[in-house]
């Protein structure tokens, strides 16, 4: 049976090979996936373990000050007494704050999330400092000198000797360009996730006002240095709070961190790869089925001769096996291919060239494993069914007659009943998920989406008919017989189009639930900001958590001509009453004259609103009220500067991300007036109400505040505008990893029809036989394939914003109510898609198909 199984492989080329390339281009995304992240994991590691080879020890001072005690930075002379213990090869001390770089235009180099950091360089007895390899030109070694990062220095346009423009806190400075140093410095070995600009330590420490002392200290150690017993030596000299770790533990972090990154790309990547293998699963058991179909007569036979039922079964997934296995060696070579393309077009997908380090190739025995694994598997499986229909033909009966149709009228009941259950408790569930109203609801959402995706696609066969007999009047009107004969083809064996069909229903319901939902998204935060912001701008700073606006930019503002009033958001960090050492800590306030903050914000509050906050009370943020488990009508503690304490009221909770330009608790200004003494207290944002004839002042407003980088002037217009290009790049992404879905949905529809052709031949002879012209062939075939499509998408299209209705009321909270939208354009381009596939999807069959000789067609049984 097995010779039986490859001869029949290997008798049907072009079938061969049109099956296979469903599971190879499944099987290639996969492995190309785990190639991509074994690859990043390694590079990632090499070059952790390389930036850290020389580290012994590293220390880690409090750089922050918190109820429980002030910052407190390591001195010189504790690098001193480092340096004379035994077993320290070098010392390296480095002090850091924010420092953007502007690149030639006056514009901040990197994007919103880019860390822009500036640090010390601190050479060692041979005049390296090994944490920064310079790459070109020298280390800064006075007053007036940078080196930055070399894809930083790319990215600006600077060369050695030239001025280079730097936001040091609130002030711009310039700086001689000396050298440049390896992008890995700044980053770890990942991308571009910093900027980073170096000075010699005095200028660092003048700079970041730290000086003779240092944020951090890296030891290195001489060759088998014990560097956990140095760092408990190391322990005695340093502030009681500094973390210490040793080398290998840094390594072992870094190694964590780097599988971690790795993975968190793979899972996205596969989670896409996963669905393009069960859109192939669809393809394959549909083509064994029609095979089986196909050869009854032959399985027959082989029956009559003595070969039993198992020997059947054997024989078809013997031929699956030998295709899964085809499939794998060539998906695999494609996956290897697909491995080192990724780096690239992930880069381009975030619209942030380099973010992905240069990498080497690490094919894995894993992912050649899965590649068999997958390939043979996913073949199999999928052809399992047909070959237990294979069993089932018998011996005398296959001879005479069909046996499909003895079977599809009750195994299409009970399809349209299982059908028909899933697809109502998924709905169900869905609504449930929506009920809850926040993000809890939303994994159970994600099940209930699955289940209606899978619940109608179960029931395609029983929609197939009358769905697509809609169409008859309007074929017959505008293509005559042809467009008759491809509806009675299509609607003929509803088994068959319903598998041909889902697989591309199955990617257009991910892409057009996933688009309706980003862009109802964008819009409601578009309608926000135009319902919530009263002010005409929006001035904030962009100079670091740490860094707010210029103290005097708001008086500045002030005497902007056709400025009518401004109101700035004061910020301050103070303790909230916990006391683990950490950061959590702390929470940020933002403190506002109320009666100010009504005229230029309109701001919906859950549980509240802002008219009530007062003195005493506070509106929490999400995230703090997250994070302190409070809600409206609670008191929450307040550690003051000063270190006095307070019991606020929760008046309501902010919502985040709603369009408008609070971010942080509010508090009013006479709630913290007598408590910030010694406090940093900074104007995070100056909310601009203009003149109704003031005109656009984002220029003047920008030249007033002497044209800094890290000061954002925005308009609503330019704030409404800002989402778009974050969706667009978010949609083009999915787009593009769904992609392959649509592709293997396509040769779906190629392999049916060319199949069907097969399977139709003396029906075809005859109708060429009685008059109908080759174009006439043509085009019945492929109005056929257009109306597979155009039934995929349709029913795509529907679960898709089905999913995205129940998605959008779970989203909508923090929304204010906004109506979901619906973008008719976009949903017209799928159709347009669908439309395109089925027609390409139709040019082999059908000229297959016209190409039929009459006379051989005619004998044809």
């Amino acid at each position: 049976m097995f010779r039986t199984a490859l001869r029949n492989v290997l008798a049907h080329k072009a079938r061969l090979v049109m099956t296979a390339l469903a599971v190879i281009l499944g099987v290639a995304f996969t492995t190309g996936t785990l190639i991509f992240s074994d690859s990043l994991a390694d590079s990632l590691k090499k070059s952790g373990k390389k930036d850290l080879s020389q580290v012994a020890v590293e220390v880690q001072a409090k750089t922050y000050d918190s109820p429980e005690g002030p910052a407190t930075p390591v001195q010189q002379r504790a690098l001193d007494a480092i340096a004379k213990l035994p077993g320290v090869k070098s010392v390296h001390g480095s002090v850091s704050d924010f420092t953007g770089v502007a690149d030639k235009n006056g514009e901040l180099v990197g994007h919103p999330f880019t860390q822009k950091l500036g640090l010390s360089y601190a050479p060692g007895p041979d005049g390296k400092d090994f944490r920064y390899p310079v790459k070109d030109g020298r280390a800064p070694t006075g007053a007036g000198q940078v080196a930055l990062d070399e894809t930083t220095a790319a990215k600006a346009g600077y060369r050695l000797g030239e001025k280079v423009k730097l936001a040091i806190g609130k002030e711009i400075r310039e700086f001689t360009l000396v050298g440049a140093v390896a992008a890995s410095a700044a980053n770890g070995g990942l991308g571009n996730t910093h900027t980073l600009a170096l000075f010699d330590v005095p200028t660092a420490q003048s700079l970041f006002a730290k000086p003779g002392a240092f944020t951090g200290v890296t030891v290195s150690g001489v060759d088998g240095v014990d560097q956990a017993a140095l760092a408990e030596q190391i322990r005695e000299l340093v502030p009681k709070n500094a973390q210490i770790s040793t080398g290998k533990e840094e390594i072992a972090t870094m190694e964590q961190e780097a599988a971690k990154t790795a993975s968190s790309f793979g899972t996205v990547l596969l989670t896409f790869a996963s669905i393009a293998l069960f859109v192939g699963a669809f393809i394959i058991a549909n083509t064994f089925t029609m095979l089986v179909s196909q050869r009854t007569r032959e399985i027959a036979l082989l029956r009559a001769v003595g070969a039993t039922r198992k020997q059947v079964t054997r024989s078809v997934l013997a031929e699956s096996f030998l295709i899964g296995t085809f499939s794998a060696v060539i998906g695999l070579g494609l996956g290897v291919v697909v491995g080192k393309s990724l780096p690239s077009l992930v880069n381009l997908g975030l619209a942030e060239e380099g973010v992905l380090p240069d990498m080497g190739l690490v094919v894995s025995p894993t992912a050649i494993v899965a590649a068999f694994g997958v390939g043979i598997v996913v073949t199999m499986v999928a052809a399992w069914l047909p070959a237990r229909r294979a069993a089932r033909i018998a011996p005398v009966a296959a001879l005479s007659a069909h046996v499909e149709s003895q079977t599809k009228a009750k195994s299409l009941v009970v399809r349209t009943i299982t059908g028909g259950l899933l697809t109502a408790g998924g709905i169900a569930v869905m609504a449930a998920a929506a009920a809850t109203g926040d993000s809890s609801g939303s994994e159970i959402l994600m099940v209930g989406a699955g289940a209606t995706m899978v619940g109608v696609i179960v029931l395609t066969p029983m929609l197939a008919k009358p769905i697509i007999s809609l169409t008859e009047a309007p074929l017959h009107r505008l293509f005559g017989t042809p467009g008759k004969l491809a509806k009675e083809n299509a609607a003929r064996n509803p088994r068959r189009t319903a598998a041909t069909a889902s697989a591309l229903t199955i990617g257009l319901t991910l892409i057009s639930s996933v688009t309706v939902t980003a862009l109802s998204i964008q819009k409601a935060q578009e309608a926000a900001v135009e319902r919530n912001l009263k002010a005409d701008y929006v001035i904030s700073s962009m100079g670091g958590y740490q860094n707010g606006l210029p103290s005097s930019a708001m008086e500045k503002v002030r005497q902007v001509k056709g400025v009518d009033s401004v109101t700035p958001l004061r910020e301050l960090r103070v303790g909230n009453g916990k006391q683990t050492g950490t950061y959590r800590d702390n929470m940020h306030l933002e403190a506002v004259d109320p009666d100010a903050l009504n005229k230029t914000v309109t701001h919906p509050l859950e549980g509240g609103s802002l008219e009530d906050l007062k003195d005493g009370t506070i509106a929490l943020d999400s995230y703090t009220a997250s994070d302190l488990k409070a809600k409206t009508g609670d008191r929450v503690d307040v550690v003051y500067p000063d270190k006095t304490k307070a019991k606020l009221k929760v008046i309501g909770i902010i919502p985040f991300e709603d369009g408008s330009p609070l971010s942080s608790s509010l508090v009013t200004l006479n709630t913290v007036s007598g408590h910030l003494a010694d406090a940093k207290v900074e104007d995070r944002k100056l909310l601009v109400k203009t003149a109704t004839d003031a005109g656009d002042l984002t220029s003047t407003l920008k030249a007033a505040l002497g044209d800094s980088p890290i000061v954002k002037v925005e308009t609503k217009e330019t704030m409404r505008a800002e989402a778009m290009p974050k969706v667009t790049m978010m949609l083009n992404m999915i787009y593009g990893l769904l992609g392959m879905s649509v592709m293997i949905a396509a040769i779906g529809i190629v392999n049916t029809l060319a199949m069907s052709v097969f399977e139709r031949t003396r029906e075809i002879g005859v109708l060429r036989a009685i008059g109908l012209e080759q174009a006439d062939v043509k085009r019945m075939i492929r109005i056929e394939s257009v109306i597979i499509s155009m039934f995929g998408a349709t029913l795509g299209a529907g679960i898709g914003v089905l999913i995205s209705a129940f998605a959008w009321k779970l989203t909508n909270k923090s929304l204010a109510g906004s109506a979901m939208a619906l973008p008719w354009e976009r949903i017209g381009i799928f159709f347009l898609l669908a439309l395109l596939i089925g027609m390409l999807a139709a040019v082999w069959p059908a000229r297959r198909a016209a190409q039929l000789n009459v006379l051989e067609a005619t004998r044809n049984e």
